[in-house]
């Protein structure tokens, strides 16, 4: 969720979340293979089940976001991998769920697998169940391996320890080599007691005092007021008012905004659509003279919120239109009992990180898959890495008629 304003990342604490400890997986059977879209569109209820006993939620891999991204945002370098268990239930048998996208990286000649991350993707933690994700994972790994892939990438991936011990596993194989190209914070949200404790804690008292005063002066010169979506909304209406919305402001003229493009905008709607059915979606809107001037477009999974987007009309920026509903949203984030939220920003982007408290760890892996050349380049890319950036800084400076 991005704002037009940048802040300095706050000083804040991660969000722990629990270490899910693994079961006994001798009883299970698990296979890996390629799966169509359609195929898997078709399995939703032995998918949407996984998604609720994954070792970690990622809205964007379960059925209402992965569907309509399939549909409308892949190229034809994108494939899906499950791993099934064959002793399992019907309703039971996905254990995992990876898109993948075959790609090239840093120019090396090797055939790559990058866990796919499009444009509105927030995350790319994969769909792994909770009771056999190590081993689950490792099959992944064997198909590629078996299909001629020599490197793994992971681009925003979750770096919370349950996840990354899973991870981990990959460097016990004998080509196994890991190399993390990138971490960073982004800012998360972990409840108070109450909104108004969590508030005291965590919002300065100048930036309350500002919000609360220009608030006050929009409502003196118009009708101010919230609305919250519910079950009975009419959310197609609210994606429409969200596309106009931004369509009309800054990343309207950026070219960035859904309604810019058709394969944005075609996803967006699916996106509302499939996720309002199974009770996802939650938009929160300010308006004023009964038009939204902010809007909060969230995804809801279980206990966890991400924050996918957000916008304002730019008219009314001086009053802070998208802080005071990410602001006033604190509120409902506890009243529905959110345990966790994730604020979907990009590195720098932490506007939001001056009213949430806590933050969230990602990271960039890359791995190699087989032995030889490809596990030497992975050890070797920390350097070549430092030398493409140099050569980049570089480049920017004679550009720019500054020294690199």
């Amino acid at each position: 969720m991005l704002s037009a304003s940048q802040v300095a990342p706050p000083v804040c604490s991660a969000i722990a979340l629990p270490l899910q400890q693994p079961l006994s997986i001798s009883s299970h059977d698990l296979r890996a293979r390629w799966i169509s879209a359609d195929d898997l569109a078709a399995r939703q209820s032995a998918w949407d089940f996984l998604s609720e006993n994954a070792l970690q939620t990622n809205p964007a891999f379960e059925s209402n976001y992965l569907i309509p991204a399939l549909r409308h945002l892949a190229s034809d370098a994108v494939q899906v991998i499950i791993v099934e268990d064959w002793n399992a239930s019907e309703v039971q048998n996905i254990v995992a769920v990876v898109p993948i996208e075959t790609k090239r990286m840093y120019q090396l000649p090797f055939k790559t697998a990058e866990v796919w991350r499009h444009d509105q993707c927030f995350n790319t933690t994969p769909l792994l169940f909770k009771d056999c994700a190590a081993k689950a994972w490792s099959l992944v790994c064997d198909l590629l391996v078996s299909d001629g892939y020599s490197l793994l990438s992971l681009d925003t991936v979750s770096a919370q320890p349950e996840v990354d011990a899973v991870f981990q596993e990959i460097e016990k194989r004998p080509a196994g080599k890991r190399f993390q190209r990138d971490q960073f914070l982004r800012a998360g949200f972990a409840p108070g007691v109450t909104a108004d404790e969590y508030i005291l804690k965590h919002v300065s008292k100048s930036t309350r005092k500002k919000l609360h005063a220009t608030l006050d002066k929009l409502a003196r010169i118009g009708d101010l007021f919230w609305e919250r979506s519910t079950d009975e909304s009419d959310f197609g209406q609210l994606a429409e008012d969200f596309l106009k919305l931004e369509a009309a402001g800054w990343k309207g003229e950026a070219g960035t905004a859904l309604a810019c493009s058709e394969s944005t905008q075609s996803f967006y709607r699916e996106l509302i659509r499939r996720s309002a059915v199974q009770r996802k979606a939650k938009f929160l809107s300010l308006k004023f003279n009964g038009q939204p001037i902010a809007m909060i477009s969230d995804i809801q999974t279980s206990s966890t919120v991400y924050c996918y987007k957000s916008t304002y009309n730019d008219k009314y920026a001086r009053y802070s239109p998208g802080l005071q509903t990410e602001f006033k949203n604190i509120e409902y984030l506890h009243r529905d009992g959110i345990q966790r939220g994730d604020s979907c920003t990009v590195p720098g982007k932490l506007s939001i990180g001056r009213i949430w408290g806590q933050s969230l760890a990602y990271q960039n892996l890359v791995f190699s898959l087989k032995p030889g050349l490809a596990q030497t380049a992975v050890r070797a890319l920390p350097k070549i890495q430092r030398v493409l950036k140099k050569l980049k800084n570089m480049k920017s400076g004679k550009s720019t008629g500054t020294k690199a």
